[in-house]
């Protein structure tokens, strides 16, 4: 993770972490991204553009004072595409480049619009928006890079939407195309059959067209799919994990936010939620490497997957689970010690009645004594439930807090001292006096 430093590029204007000195990208096409192709916005340094607010860009009626009046200068109006009041709005699909009608903030001279249609280099909307996550503007305030784009308040939204709605409608003409019969119902027709039982049939036959739609129902049910049909294939898991991150405390993401590095809490706040998209990408990277070392080289896993959710305050996790190839059969072996448990009540209330089925019970009671040993000797070599801290401490987190010391940086002699604090503090319950 040390090698990650952030790189800004001359010719695409992206600021993103590389362990390279060069952008990938461009090293490969230097056209696409560049000037030349009308991929990179125009100058974003204008006072009147960058504290426009939300209702502002709105309305396109900037509040000015006497120092700002350059908005009026009548080569800045020339150069601006201000849209035209009119009581139809606009049409996405034969108004080229609207992004500048819609922010006018974000393109003020028109340039880098990334659903202009002629270039030199076709490029598509989900690329476009892509790189305009990652492309930076430099702020008149302190001369510092900021992801305009990603921290817009509503642009990513828009984006989004326009790119799952856009995926429908393409997914829509495939539907029509396969299904001659829809094709040809009237919006009458389809108001009658949404009244009956034939909505349900119909709805199926639509779904399907709609699981390559990411964040969808029919997307996310054919994920489920595929790790049914894993567990089915290659057997069930040997385990379940989740992974979460302490996005206050990891001294090496808020080393490549843009700006002057954060040094108190409210700053690492702010970090956070301005590039939100820089938080999830190095959580999303450093899991994978996390990943890759544990199962891949220590563990030894047969297959592993894993999904990430957000919570309401937007903080991501990952859920997942992996089969190691070690794993003794775990589902077996628990089958057993239930049925074992199972017969040792049958025996203790007597309900048997011959003495094959007594003998029956006895070889079910040893059989799962057995596969329950098996079960824990393999489980003590994955997991510790061991607190090494024996005494009660009231406050748990000491300064500076472990999640934000690197263990490179931890001396020898303390790192069990290290992994205590660890333990205690993000382990431990905190409904309970005592933890656990």
């Amino acid at each position: 993770m040390d090698d990650l430093k952030q790189f800004y590029c001359e010719s695409c204007h992206e600021l993103w972490p590389f362990k390279t000195n060069y952008c990938l990208q461009c090293s490969i096409d230097n056209v696409k991204y560049s000037p030349l192709n009308d991929m990179v916005p125009g100058d974003l340094d204008l006072k009147a553009f960058e504290d426009l607010t939300v209702v502002e860009e709105i309305l396109i009626s900037p509040i000015l004072d006497e120092e700002n009046q350059i908005l009026f200068d009548d080569r800045i109006k020339k150069a601006i595409n201000f849209p035209q009041a009119s009581q139809n709005s606009l049409d996405e699909f034969q108004t080229d480049a609207f992004c500048s009608l819609a922010f006018p903030k974000l393109f003020p001279n028109g340039a880098g619009n990334p659903k202009r249609k002629a270039r030199i280099k076709d490029v598509s909307g989900a690329l476009g928006f892509k790189h305009l996550m990652k492309s930076v503007a430099k702020s008149y305030k302190n001369d510092e890079f900021y992801y305009a784009w990603a921290k817009h308040q509503r642009f990513k939204f828009w984006a989004y939407d326009r790119l799952r709605r856009h995926r429908s409608l393409e997914q829509c003409k495939i539907f029509l195309k396969h299904n001659v019969h829809e094709a040809n119902l009237t919006i009458k027709d389809l108001r009658i059959i949404i009244n009956t039982p034939q909505s349900d049939l119909l709805m199926m036959k639509m779904s399907a067209y709609s699981s390559n739609i990411t964040g969808s129902d029919a997307y996310l049910y054919k994920r489920r799919g595929e790790l049914e049909a894993t567990f089915e294939q290659k057997k069930i898991a040997t385990a379940f994990f989740t992974f979460s991150y302490p996005d206050h405390h990891w001294e090496e993401l808020h080393r490549l936010m843009p700006g002057p590095i954060s040094q108190s809490q409210s700053e690492k706040y702010k970090n956070l939620l301005d590039n939100p998209h820089l938080v999830d990408w190095f959580f999303s990277y450093r899991l994978n490497e996390f990943l890759k070392v544990l199962f891949d080289d220590i563990l030894d896993y047969e297959w592993r997957w894993h999904r990430f959710e957000w919570q309401s305050g937007s903080a991501i996790h990952a859920h997942g689970a992996e089969k190691l190839k070690n794993d003794p059969d775990l589902v077996k072996l628990a089958t057993k010690v239930y049925l074992g448990r199972l017969a040792e009540k049958k025996l203790e209330n007597k309900e048997f009645d011959t003495e094959e089925i007594y003998n029956q019970l006895v070889d079910d009671i040893e059989k799962g004594k057995e596969s329950e040993h098996k079960i824990k000797t393999y489980t003590d070599t994955l997991i510790s439930a061991m607190i090494p801290r024996t005494e009660f401490v009231e406050n748990c987190v000491p300064n500076p807090h472990p999640c934000s010391i690197k263990t490179s940086n931890v001396n020898v002699d303390y790192l069990e001292k290290d992994y205590e604090n660890l333990i205690n503090c993000c382990q431990r319950h905190v409904c309970r006096l005592n933890g656990y």
